[in-house]
């Protein structure tokens, strides 16, 4: 099977799907498209054992990093999609925002004046763009063939 397209989601558990491998329930997937127009989910391990044999140890060093931040920035994203002023007031990243850059990021930077700016940037731009930057290295390994 040659892989035309890779992409990585999560999904809550109670919209779980099964892994095309070893048909367990999985929550974190890799979607794979073949050149022939089919579609496989898989489980990340189950991918990741896949894939072990076809790449040299940089490539999947840099494979699996790219997998990591995509779960991570699908995941925040999330978070921000439903995050509340007071929330984000009372969590450990602002604090963190506040001691990197004197304030609020609506504080510190100039074409944000709230935290529904900030708020709407972080979904809007930050993430998509971060998602978009993972998904271009792991779409350089996504013409293996297996």
């Amino acid at each position: 099977m040659k892989i035309k397209k890779i992409t990585y989601y999560s999904v809550p558990r109670s919209e779980s799907g099964t892994c095309a491998c070893c048909g367990k329930s999985i929550q974190n997937i890799c979607s794979v498209e073949t050149v022939e127009g089919e579609h496989f989910n898989f489980g990340t391990t189950c991918f990741d054992k896949l894939i072990k044999d076809k790449l040299q140890s940089f490539q999947r060093k840099e494979y699996n990093q790219a997998i990591k931040f995509l779960k991570g920035y699908c995941k925040q994203q999330k978070i921000w999609e439903n995050m509340t002023e007071e929330n984000y007031l009372n969590s450990e990243m602002y604090r963190t925002a506040c001691i990197c850059d004197g304030g609020a990021p609506w504080e510190t930077k100039v074409d944000l004046n709230s935290f529904e700016d900030y708020k709407n940037w972080m979904v809007n731009d930050f993430f998509p763009y971060r998602i978009e930057q993972e998904e271009k290295v792991i779409e350089k390994y996504s013409r293996i063939d297996f």
